[in-house]
């Protein structure tokens, strides 16, 4: 893509998101009003202050930091292993030696996600997901030529515009920045940037950069090292005044950003939160607390009414205050009528409409000294199905993509063990799984309405034992085990399960043989006995 086109393009973005960047201008002043302030070109830190107040009510703000906190605890804690990976190719999954092999793949891969700095971003990631309905982060690696890790970035939303394909997979991102001339080169070097830089090295005036990946084509390989003009996506920096790139082109195998939305429609490619939904409880409550602080006000320090000519001096209101009045009768306080209940009545009603909207009556668990251990889990996993359709976007716009390219690094990196031959030969396709708290409650839900199943067609069998026929004991055992996320290692191979049932047949044949033998012995023995009893007899 050429940089007259990448301008062109930003450009474009810019017109199309200006109705949304209306509600984020609200989102910014009573939802994320702090995070909102580093987006401000501002020329010194005096600059963002409180003194003209517009915020009156924090109810919003700290149920969108509780809400993306739950979920970042839920999905992705870097506490516990928070996926497992296989192959989409059952041969490969009851193959041990490629089982082992993807195992060890998944540990490392998990290790150096912990190493790197995702678990800080993510929490930045997780908060613009649940105010702007949208965040984006970027994966690179740290140094391609030294290994040093990969690392993450949360991007801010304002900064940041794409395009998508027909199937909302995206396909171009830009982000203007603004730089200094010291910045471009200290970033870039002088050898690298047009003279108009270095003229202005001196100065402290911020230049409008725009940094762009975009998508080459389809016909790449994700695997076989090649240089940066000839993988998948391509990125470069574009100045905006003139045109021209700073420093030199490069390239992605994959793309490195992770664009995710916490619900969309089919109009919008930008998402919307339960921000959006409950923004005008979010105004109605700021304004009512603004309007009960100045009625408070009016209480604390009442008005004072006087006759037009009982005021002979100006009216002191301040400490220890002298005002001459010509009778003592003609000046008294204004007593305010105003109903404080009927306020708070509706201040409740609606911080609670904005609890509900951020979930926050789901995501708290109620205090009950008698809860059961069965009730408390109970209520944790409701409160994880509710997050359920969210769980869905983040696992596909950000986890699986994110996951797949870390192995693919690691791959390229020669990070991994040595690839077995039947993976090669059956072109193994990785299939993540997800093993946080959310997937096990959903995945325990499948797993208790089986075992529900079982212990029915149990009772059934006792009257109609053709109903035991149905249930396939090994499939079943073996899926309890990956919904309760049991390691496969733990498991048999089906061909170790067979070589077990034909020794343990061949064993029990044995038994029954050496049993009938015994049988036939003393049967035989039995049958001598008698037959010298009766011989016995005869001779008497």
């Amino acid at each position: 893509m050429d940089n007259a086109q990448i301008i062109k393009n930003l450009g474009t973005q810019k017109t199309d998101r200006s109705n949304i960047n209306g509600i984020w201008d609200l989102i910014d002043d009573y939802v994320v009003p702090f995070r909102s302030d580093i987006y401000n070109e501002n020329s010194d830190e005096n600059s963002n202050n409180w003194r003209n107040r517009t915020l009156y009510d924090s109810t919003a703000a700290d149920d969108c930091e509780t809400l993306s906190s739950a979920i970042h605890g839920s999905i992705t804690s870097m506490s516990v292993k928070f996926f497992s990976m296989q192959f989409r190719q059952e041969i490969l999954n009851e193959d041990r030696l490629a089982m082992e092999w993807i195992q060890q793949c998944e540990d490392i891969v998990f290790e150096t996600l912990q190493d790197s700095n995702l678990d800080i971003e993510a929490s930045e990631f997780y908060l613009d997901l649940t105010s702007y309905g949208t965040s984006i982060i970027v994966e690179e690696i740290e140094d391609e030529i030294n290994w040093k890790g990969i690392d993450f970035q949360s991007v801010p939303i304002h900064e940041c515009y794409f395009d998508q394909d027909k199937k909302g997979n995206i396909i171009n991102l830009y982000r203007e920045m603004k730089w200094t001339a010291n910045e471009i080169i200290d970033k870039f070097g002088e050898d690298k940037v047009p003279q108009s830089i270095i003229d202005k090295k001196h100065t402290s005036a911020k230049m409008p950069v725009v940094f762009c990946i975009y998508k080459r084509g389809d016909n790449y390989d994700d695997f076989t090292e090649v240089a940066p003009k000839q993988r998948k996506y391509g990125f470069k920096y574009v100045l905006v005044e003139g045109r021209e790139t700073l420093g030199e082109e490069g390239g992605y195998y994959e793309m490195p950003a992770f664009v995710t939305r916490w619900r969309k429609t089919s109009r919008s490619k930008w998402g919307f939160s339960p921000a959006f939904v409950c923004m005008s409880d979010i105004l109605s409550l700021n304004q009512l607390v603004e309007d009960t602080f100045e009625a408070l006000g009016k209480v604390i320090d009442p008005a004072t009414l006087t006759t037009a000519r009982g005021l002979l001096s100006d009216l002191d209101l301040g400490r220890a205050g002298l005002t001459v009045v010509r009778d003592v009768n003609d000046i008294k306080e204004y007593e305010s009528k105003a109903r404080f209940d009927v306020g708070e009545m509706k201040i409740d009603r609606l911080q609670m409409a904005i609890h509900k909207a951020f979930k926050i009556d789901k995501l708290q668990m109620k205090e009950n000294v008698q809860m059961t251990a069965e009730e408390f889990r109970g209520r944790w996993e409701m409160m994880h199905r509710m997050l359920g359709p969210t769980a869905g976007r983040i696992q596909n716009d950000f986890l699986d993509p994110m996951i797949q390219r870390t192995f693919n690094i690691l791959y390229r990196a020669k990070k991994l063990p040595e690839m077995p031959d039947i993976v090669k030969e059956h072109e193994g396709v990785l299939n993540i799984e997800y093993t946080g708290p959310m997937a096990r409650a959903q995945k325990r839900q499948v797993a208790m309405a089986t075992q529900e199943w079982l212990s029915g067609i149990g009772q059934m069998g006792e009257v109609f034992p053709e109903a035991m026929d149905i249930p396939n004991v090994d499939l079943i055992t073996r899926d309890l085990g990956t919904l309760g996320g049991v390691p496969v290692k733990y498991m048999n191979t089906a061909d170790d399960v067979k070589k077990g049932r034909e020794a343990r047949a061949e064993s029990q044949a044995n038994v029954q043989a050496n049993e009938d033998a015994r049988l036939e012995g003393e049967a035989k023995k039995a049958q001598g006995e008698g037959n010298a009893a009766l011989e016995g007899a005869g001779n008497v």
